[in-house]
């Protein structure tokens, strides 16, 4: 990974953004970071808040992602050749850890599961195995943070929403349409999802330069 990873987690101090006070205290381990447009801040969202519980906690935390798009934080980590989440067989590993489908993000405290090198196993691994994959990652970690897709450009988004613990929606200011965040929360409320709360990303900083430069 060298400088890639270095640029990709050059993340603000949690002074700079209170993300983690949405979940810190509530006893929900699995956390949806969507959106209802793209390039809105999910992945950047997804980074901070991982980087703030696992420096204030000190809990074992892992990012998940989910996405499809090829500028996915898999992509970014020059972790597109790797064993990921959708390469997991859980029938045939239910008694071992899941060790060999996550990282130890250098220099940072937690931890990193790309989506896999299997993209077409996707669906079927979100339908069939998301639920038994989440419950036992929970038994290795007190966080796990989602990093989806939006809303209308995945369908997998709605599926994954309605299997975690719950879901932070990310709203772009000037740039995502009242009416279109207020039909993705009904979306999402419709499939029982359980969203609690949404991050108004309206300051620049939130996703660092080098991220704009690669969506």
């Amino acid at each position: 990974m060298k400088n890639t990873q270095a640029q990709v987690l050059a993340i603000k101090k949690p002074s700079e953004s209170n993300l983690s006070s949405i979940i810190r205290d509530i006893d929900s381990q699995s956390f949806l970071i969507t959106s209802a447009n793209a390039k809105s801040g999910v992945t950047s969202s997804a980074l901070i808040l991982a980087d703030e519980l696992s420096k204030t906690t000190n809990d074992r935390t892992l990012i998940i992602d989910v996405s499809l798009s090829k500028n996915s934080l898999t992509e970014l980590l020059g972790k597109a050749d790797d064993p990921g989440l959708v390469d997991i067989k859980t029938n045939i590993e239910a008694t071992t850890s899941f060790e060999k489908n996550y990282y130890k993000v250098e220099n940072f405290n937690f931890y990193f599961m790309p989506i896999g090198f299997k993209k077409e196993n996707t669906q079927d691994i979100i339908h069939k195995e998301l639920n038994t994959i989440l419950k036992k990652l929970s038994k290795e970690f007190r966080y796990i943070i989602i990093d989806g897709d939006s809303i209308y450009s995945n369908n997998n988004t709605i599926e994954i929403a309605a299997k975690t613990d719950a879901v932070i929606l990310v709203v772009q200011a000037e740039e995502t349409r009242w009416e279109v965040a207020q039909a993705a929360q009904k979306r999402l409320s419709q499939a029982g999802a359980n969203i609690i709360g949404c991050i108004f990303n309206n300051r620049k900083y939130y996703t660092p330069n080098w991220i704009y430069k690669k969506l």
